[in-house]
């Protein structure tokens, strides 16, 4: 019925008996297909007001990724998750117009505002900010919000990085300015080719760092 269009995302399903008769299930076999559409994130389900098809956005296509990384959580996972981001960002970079020249503006004026000093926590969401404006003019909403997952959830990485090495914070903003030069010359392919080099040190610092007890390792 979702794929056919008589259901809508928003619409609110029909009554649980008018349903069940309509689709011929039992009432054990349509409460469990409910919960699986609701674990997928097909519907919403509010007790009191009924249930609705999900609005089914770029949000809801990346949702079962939260799931599958804070079920794993690892370094390997970790890994897995920057070469993707890696891959994914340069490429969308390079497809796209890049920012305009009052977002490029902005965003110069925040990195300028990033000190060596600057707390790890407060740096790295800094850096989640500046990536996320990078592919915002992407017309592609499903990879921006891919992209979005995959840098949150590599987050506490960087963070891990820049406690172990704290001149990281003052490389992280020299990189991003070069980024912001290219963009400025109009050259997305240069930037491309720099946020591909800057996602690597990453990696290669997870790579390469002594290895942690699960416990300590998160990738989220």
């Amino acid at each position: 019925m979702l794929l056919s269009g008589e259901l809508r995302p928003g619409e609110r399903l029909p009554p649980e008996e008018d349903f069940r008769r309509r689709l011929g299930v039992s009432r054990n076999a349509y409460r469990e297909a409910l919960k699986a559409l609701e674990l997928l994130g097909v519907v919403n389900v509010r007790h009191g007001s009924g249930t609705r098809i999900a609005n089914l956005d770029a949000d809801d296509f990346v949702r079962g990724l939260d799931v599958v990384v804070e079920i794993h959580g690892r370094e390997e996972e970790a890994l897995h998750l920057l070469e993707i981001r890696r891959i994914l960002e340069s490429a969308a970079l390079a497809g796209s117009q890049g920012p305009g020249d009052a977002e490029l503006a902005r965003l110069r004026a925040e990195t300028a505002s990033i000190a060596p000093t600057t707390s790890p926590e407060v740096a790295i969401e800094y850096d989640l900010a500046f990536h996320r404006a990078l592919v915002a003019a992407h017309r592609n909403p499903y990879l921006r919000a891919l992209l979005d997952r995959l840098s949150v959830h590599t987050r506490s990485a960087r963070i891990d990085r820049a406690i172990a090495e704290p001149e990281t914070i003052a490389s992280m903003t020299a990189e991003h300015t070069l980024i912001l030069d290219a963009l400025g010359a109009g050259d997305c392919a240069l930037a491309a080719a720099l946020v591909a080099a800057h996602i690597s040190g990453v990696e290669s610092w997870v790579r390469t760092e002594p290895a942690a007890t699960p416990e300590d390792r998160t990738v989220s």
